[in-house]
């Protein structure tokens, strides 16, 4: 399945169907309203059935906590093998998003392969402190190695959510609640991962979508928003 995150804005989500129609896309999808309650959006997501009858798509309204929490969202309200977490602001490049992840995972025996990995300095990040302090009991955030998940962008099978969700580290008090929250969970994943003995690795840096192409099932369009 993919879990494709969006909030208000029609014409990226527009683009990004088109873009799995044009590329024959059968996978299960599943769109996750954070919160919008904008009409002309709420309208579009009621209309997108008529709009891509090609396309398996299913329509959830989440909560307002960002990627991760449509995340959480999908997990809790679906039951599929394997998910790719996208943003809507991306472009699909072929008609099974999920392969290049998934050979990847298998031949080095991950059990998550993030879009892009970064390395990042995780002691700037003060809602990093506090979700780990509230997960773990602790502020130190550095003694984590620090490769982070961009964008919250990555494929897993369930039985990763499933240990971490066992584990009590999906729970609301945890979530963001606005941008430098969600931010922070692009560091936060890691540590979850880490602490439960997740391997995690990305399908390569952060500019391989621009030097290397067949490493590009999917694409990041950049969008100057909020």
């Amino acid at each position: 399945m993919i879990v494709v995150a969006a909030h208000d804005n029609i014409e990226v989500l527009n683009n990004l169907l088109t873009s799995m129609k044009n590329n024959n896309v059968m996978i299960p999808i599943c769109i996750v309203n954070t919160g919008s309650i904008l009409p002309d959006f709420v309208s579009y997501l009621e209309s997108i059935h008529d709009i891509f009858p090609e396309l398996n798509v299913l329509v959830l309204h989440g909560p307002s906590q960002y990627e991760a929490g449509a995340w959480v969202h999908a997990y809790k309200n679906t039951n599929a093998d394997e998910y790719l977490f996208i943003h809507d602001s991306m472009i699909c490049n072929c008609n099974d998003p999920l392969q290049v992840f998934r050979e990847k995972a298998s031949i080095e025996e991950l059990d998550v392969v993030a879009f892009r990995c970064f390395h990042g300095l995780w002691g700037m990040h003060d809602g990093l402190h506090n979700m780990t302090e509230k997960a773990f009991g602790h502020r130190d955030v550095n003694k984590y190695h620090q490769l982070g998940v961009f964008g919250s962008i990555f494929y897993c099978k369930r039985h990763v959510l499933d240990k971490l969700f066992q584990n009590n580290l999906l729970r609301d008090e945890l979530l963001p609640f606005d941008k430098n929250t969600s931010m922070s969970w692009e560091r936060f994943w890691p540590i979850l991962f880490q602490e439960t003995g997740i391997n995690y690795h990305g399908l390569g840096d952060f500019f391989h979508q621009y030097k290397e192409p067949q490493l590009n099932p999917i694409t990041k369009v950049f969008l100057n928003r909020q």
